[in-house]
């Protein structure tokens, strides 16, 4: 650094030049010494660059030793702009604090005495705060129809039969049992009975489900309450119904549009027949809650949580 045109300090700090004016570089000390010292009838009338150079680099290596280590300390209080001109004779800064009203020294660089920690985002009181928790399940205690929010599978017929008709014609048919699906008392009930057909004896699989928007949303847990139906049994004690199973999960894949089954085609989750019937249901293929689910099995009634 070279302060170049001797401008005073009120000079400087009142006026409006502030920059690089006042340093000069090694390359131009080097160049302007040739120029100036080298050449016929000059000084030294002939000598390699390189030989200046190196002289110039060893003098820079002699002023390391004492004067380049010398630091200057200066204590500026900052206007409410929180700019400042930097001095005159600015070189670096080596380090910079700030000073409380004690007059004690707090370090702002070097940073080899800070940290700068985690900062855990807290309530009011201190408590730690996990983000804004919202239901974003709309109607999830059935207190209103499923129609709108909620989209469901239909009921449909079993295959069992509770009574007989004969028609005009004389001809005999069998008035087979809907299955039942809805709400009852503030909960969503499925009633089912057997559906033969297709090499495979089981009974339909119904769903309700509903679109969650969950943007911005870095993770979701919910919970629901369920009753799985009882075992049912003949006469002599043969069982000849399994416990109900129930299922609630999540999915990342529409259920209107569904899954593609194992013939290739897609099964929605509004087909409930089981089996191998052409369009097979959806809704018994656990894989298909690609995000978690929790499941009833066992004739209980519970809460469980994801």
């Amino acid at each position: 650094m070279g302060l170049l045109d001797g401008t005073t300090n009120r000079e400087y700090y009142q006026g409006n030049d502030h920059g690089s004016y006042q340093f000069t570089s090694l390359r131009n000390i080097i160049e302007q010494f040739i120029v100036a010292y080298v050449g016929e009838n000059k000084i030294i009338p002939k000598v390699s660059k390189l030989d200046v150079a190196f002289h110039a680099q060893r003098a820079l290596q002699e002023l390391s030793f004492d004067t380049l280590k010398s630091i200057k300390s200066q204590q500026i209080d900052l206007p409410p702009t929180l700019t400042m001109l930097l001095p005159q004779d600015y070189v670096n800064y080596t380090k910079l604090s700030w000073v409380d009203t004690a007059g004690i020294k707090h370090p702002l660089y070097p940073t080899n005495s800070t940290s700068n920690p985690f900062e855990i985002k807290q309530n009011d009181d201190g408590s730690y705060f996990f983000g804004e928790e919202a239901n974003r399940v709309l109607n999830p205690d059935f207190s209103n129809a499923l129609s709108g929010n909620w989209s469901f599978s239909d009921p449909g017929n079993s295959k069992a039969w509770g009574s007989t008709r004969v028609t005009g014609q004389g001809k005999y048919y069998i008035n087979l049992i809907k299955d039942t699906f809805g709400i009852v008392g503030g909960e969503l009930e499925f009633g089912q009975l057997w559906h033969n057909g297709f090499n495979q004896m089981g009974s339909r699989a119904y769903a309700a489900w509903q679109h969650v928007d969950v943007t911005g949303v870095s993770n979701i847990e919910f919970s629901a309450v369920a009753s799985s139906g009882a075992q049912q049994t003949d006469g002599s004690g043969n069982l000849i119904c399994d416990y109900g199973v129930i299922r609630v999960g999540v999915t990342s894949t529409n259920p209107n549009t569904g899954w593609v089954n194992s013939l290739g085609t897609m099964s929605p989750a509004t087909n409930t027949s089981p089996g191998n019937s052409p369009v097979p249901t959806p809704n018994k293929d656990v894989s298909n809650y690609d995000l978690g689910y929790v499941e009833w099995s066992d004739g209980t009634t519970s809460q469980k949580e994801i």
